[in-house]
């Protein structure tokens, strides 16, 4: 069943993707739609795709502009009050993905896939789903906790591949 992956080989895949949120948000530029139909998952590890909602954070600004974008289930509490995405609303969608990917519920609306996370990462994506942007950790934080000392892609390759769909033409 897609996005039931064990806890182990979830967190893997959270720490390499915890490792490119940091470095595009050091960039100063936001995803906007970090949900599971962006993000494509290989030997090599995930890729994050689909910058077409991304923005740059321009000097002197303190927020994106007023368009809300993402996937339902994914988009931030400020975002559905008609606030402005910020590097805070793709720490949010970062839990609500660590959520789908333990127990495959798309509807984001349940948070019980975060309990099945060792005690200090489970405590972090609690936090990533604060109702208050400014109480989520930011992406250097989760890659803290998340990184391993065990390589990452290691676990990965525990994750089981569908064939490639073939077809006759």
């Amino acid at each position: 069943k897609a996005g039931c992956l064990e806890p182990e080989v979830s967190a893997s895949l959270l720490s390499l993707l915890s490792e490119t949120l940091a470095d595009i948000h050091e960039l100063g530029v936001a995803h906007r739609d970090l949900n599971p139909n962006n993000i494509v998952l290989s030997m090599d590890g995930p890729t994050l795709i689909d910058f077409g909602s991304a923005q740059l954070l321009a000097t002197g600004q303190t927020n994106f502009s007023q368009l809300s974008v993402g996937t339902p289930g994914y988009i931030s509490p400020e975002q559905l009050n008609g606030e402005p995405a910020t590097l805070a609303s793709d720490i949010y969608a970062f839990g609500k993905l660590a959520n789908f990917l333990v127990t495959g519920d798309a509807t984001g609306q349940s948070r019980r896939g975060l309990t099945l996370y060792p005690p200090e990462q489970s405590a972090i994506l609690h936090q990533t789903l604060s109702d208050d942007p400014l109480k989520r950790p930011s992406a250097r934080d989760l890659q803290m906790v998340f990184s391993s000392s065990s390589d990452p892609l290691a676990q990965i390759t525990r994750i089981a591949y569908p064939p490639p769909e073939t077809r006759k033409v």
